[in-house]
């Protein structure tokens, strides 16, 4: 996880994988209400 602590699925971030570094997911506000997430 880049950009939050662990537990924190409020701030903008995303997710690879450890052993392979592929992109898995990606978490962020949504644009049109920032106190909803956006979960990719």
């Amino acid at each position: 996880m880049v950009g939050a602590d662990k537990g924190d699925l409020s701030s903008k971030q995303f997710w690879v994988t450890k052993d392979t570094l592929l992109f898995v997911r990606v978490i962020e506000p949504s644009r049109g209400d920032p106190k909803k997430l956006d979960i990719t």
